[in-house]
């Protein structure tokens, strides 16, 4: 099955309480995609930029500096650097 990233609004809802089973491994994988930064050495604002949701952030090994790219729009490139 495909990982999917949730909002945290479904993340919650999910981890209310647990006292129906319901948290799958599946869920528990996805929360995984959900909450980590996404890695990589591409430029995310250039050519055709990195698919994410709204918001993400995106860790950029760039030689050996880091730097660090938040998420500011619905296209591929619509990435800023902040770090």
């Amino acid at each position: 099955m495909t990982d999917t990233v949730r909002t945290q609004a479904d993340l919650l809802a999910l981890a209310a309480d647990n006292t129906t089973g319901a948290i799958s491994a599946q869920d528990l994988r996805d929360f995984i995609i959900s909450a980590a930064p996404i890695r990589g050495t591409a430029d995310p604002s250039a050519a055709a930029g990195v698919a994410a949701a709204l918001c993400s952030l995106y860790c950029r090994t760039n030689g050996a500096a880091g730097e660090l790219w938040y998420k500011t729009g619905a296209a591929n490139t619509a990435w800023t650097k902040i770090i």
